[in-house]
């Protein structure tokens, strides 16, 4: 993978939050669902394509005051993957979440908003979701409410994806919290955007 940027704490920070986020997901092996919509299964298909145009991701971390930008350009379906994986683990459609969302779907002027609302939010790490379309049913945006805690870590974020015309995803960001057992709270945010060559 094609990379611009030096190691920092930064970059050890965002390394640190998809770790234990991938350590605390579900198996990836259990049984997928078809009855909500699929975060998973919509980047998937996209990265097929960015693959292809040879895409990269523009960056910016900011951590306590202190900001750094990263340019990569990951090189397969896998490496988007991993670069897109606090978004991937944010995909409802698992056996274990059957059941654990209230649908809404409503027209407000020339869009239409379907929100996922968890019964039980304690139960489920994704708390709620809102994804807006065209009429046309032409993506706009995505947002996501998440919530994960356990013995030792607490992580609480709010992610929202941004697609154009085309319903292709442009840019995303991400606001949170991360803290640990006896560690003071650390705020940061992330924002990223998918450029074309």
């Amino acid at each position: 993978m094609s990379k611009i940027y030096n190691t920092s704490v930064l970059g050890a920070f965002l390394l640190a939050l998809i770790f234990f986020t991938s350590c605390n997901s579900p198996v990836s092996k259990e049984k997928e669902l078809d009855i909500y919509f699929s975060v998973a299964h919509l980047l998937d298909q996209q990265m097929e394509q960015w693959v292809q145009e040879k895409a990269s991701l523009h960056k910016t971390l900011v951590l306590d005051g202190n900001k750094e930008e990263i340019v990569v350009t990951p090189q397969n379906t896998d490496e988007w993957q991993r670069e897109l994986s606090l978004l991937m683990e944010a995909d409802l459609n698992k056996a274990s979440f059957k059941d654990a969302y209230q649908v809404k779907e409503e027209k407000q002027g020339e869009e239409t908003i379907i929100s996922y609302e968890a019964v039980a939010p304690d139960k489920v790490r994704v708390q709620h979701m809102t994804i807006t379309q065209n009429l046309s049913g032409i993506l706009k945006d995505i947002s996501i409410s998440f919530s994960e805690k356990n013995s030792i870590y607490t992580s609480e974020r709010k992610m929202r994806l941004e697609f154009n015309e085309a319903g292709n995803l442009v840019s995303y960001s991400i606001e949170g919290i991360q803290k640990m057992i006896f560690k003071d709270p650390i705020p940061y945010s992330l924002k990223a955007e998918i450029k074309h060559q």
